[in-house]
């Protein structure tokens, strides 16, 4: 199937290369990175201190409300 303009996007693409390979390379998860920590210490317990004053600048100060209630609901059940 023929390509509007073919000419120049292989033009193009030759000439960006390098660029679009480091592209590629930056949106590629890696699966093997160290994270330095395991995976329990990286769950979210609930809003940290100082969320309260972030929510009321963002106009929203019931925010914080939601996100400990969020967290209440979320956290494992004593057994």
């Amino acid at each position: 199937m023929p390509v509007r303009g073919a000419a120049r996007l292989a033009a193009t693409l030759a000439d960006l290369r390098e660029r679009a390979q480091l592209f590629r390379t930056l949106a590629t998860l890696r699966a093997d990175a160290p994270i330095g920590a395991d995976v329990d210490a990286l769950r979210w317990t609930g809003p940290r201190a100082g969320f309260t004053s972030w929510a009321e600048r963002l106009g929203s100060p019931s925010l914080h409300e939601r996100a400990a209630r969020l967290a209440a609901a979320r956290a494992p059940v004593a057994r």
